[in-house]
């Protein structure tokens, strides 16, 4: 009986934290082969953060910047760092499904959806 309650414990808190996951099942054998750090290295760490160690196995942003930096772009120049402290902010996963940044209900307003289908899909999911 304790060891179901531990297990319905975890779940529920990481249901309510979120996770990072790899999204490919394919994850152990590249990493396994060191794709992490291969020619493709930029591709698998982000189908498979967990694997190459890129982000916290809880999804959460480690620094209290992290929203501030991705939206001037450092996510792109500085993925090395951002995917590994900020991969909600980067849009690598999310604590629950929520909107990443404030103004998502106005860029949905705007036509972003459909202009800008990548970015709102990753930064903007609920809008």
């Amino acid at each position: 009986m304790l060891r179901a309650l531990i297990l319905v414990a975890g779940l529920t808190a990481a249901a309510a934290g979120g996770f990072c996951n790899d999204k490919e099942s394919s994850c152990g054998v590249w990493g396994k082969n060191g794709e992490c750090e291969g020619d493709n290295a930029e591709h698998v760490k982000n189908v498979c953060p967990h694997t190459c160690g890129t982000c916290n196995y809880m999804c959460g942003d480690m620094e209290e910047s992290c929203a501030a930096w991705a939206k001037e772009g450092e996510c792109e120049s500085a993925p090395d760092y951002m995917i590994k402290n900020c991969p909600t902010s980067c849009g690598l996963c999310a604590p629950k499904c929520a909107d990443l940044h404030d103004d998502c209900n106005h860029w949905k307003k705007d036509g972003q959806c459909e202009d800008n289908a990548d970015f709102m899909n990753k930064h903007c999911a609920v809008s």
